[in-house]
């Protein structure tokens, strides 16, 4: 199993969320508690005991997700204003396409995940999404060095390339709010790893 397609409904209202995570539910549950959508302030407001969340559907495949997520948004109808929902799955699709990448790639599969890092400033964004979707000019201000036009086309390439997800939760003024997509959190153990064997590395070449 990958991952899991959920339901959140409010006890209050009976407003419904459905979504999709290949992260322990807690910490999932975690992010919207945090998030400045709908669905967030409503978790703050009342409390996630007036909350009931299901696992509606465990999934193998990335695919699987997307079409049980889209499935259960359409059967129990919680797109807004009915629910919390606010776009089908699909509405970030992942646009990374190995015919408009360098042609090695298809020979040597690993090198996909340096094409994903190939931003300068991929890895520091990455590394501030791990924590909790982010506005742009929160990024901007965390970010030290970047400028306004660098971070919007860093943004917009990893839209692209599916490991992010930009969503506008509908408020005003308008908040528009960028965090991991399940693909960018597959990358995460990915770059665990490399940060690792960064460390170790620096540690060899400082003996030397």
């Amino acid at each position: 199993m990958i991952g899991v397609v959920y339901g959140v409904e409010c006890l209050i209202h009976h407003k419904i969320y459905v979504g999709q995570t290949t992260q322990p539910l807690t910490k999932r549950i975690d992010v919207h508690g945090n998030a400045n959508s709908i669905l967030g302030k409503d978790i703050r407001k009342f409390g996630l005991e007036n909350f009931k969340i299901v696992v509606l559907a465990e999934c193998n495949t990335l695919n699987e997700l997307k079409e049980g997520e889209n499935f259960w948004i359409k059967k129990l109808n919680c797109k807004f204003p009915n629910g919390y929902n606010r776009n089908n799955a699909s509405q970030n699709p992942v646009r990374f396409n190995l015919k408009t990448a360098p042609d090695q790639m298809s020979e040597f599969p690993a090198l996909i995940i340096f094409y994903l890092l190939r931003g300068k400033w991929t890895p520091y964004i990455l590394e501030k999404l791990i924590e909790r979707p982010y506005r742009f000019n929160e990024l901007k201000k965390s970010l030290a060095g970047i400028n306004h036009k660098v971070l919007i086309e860093q943004l917009r390439q990893m839209e692209n390339d599916g490991i992010i997800l930009r969503q506008d939760n509908g408020t005003f003024p308008r908040r528009v709010e960028y965090s991991l997509s399940e693909l960018g959190k597959m990358m995460l153990p990915i770059i665990q790893s490399l940060h690792d064997f960064g460390t170790e590395y620096k540690k060899i070449l400082a003996q030397k």
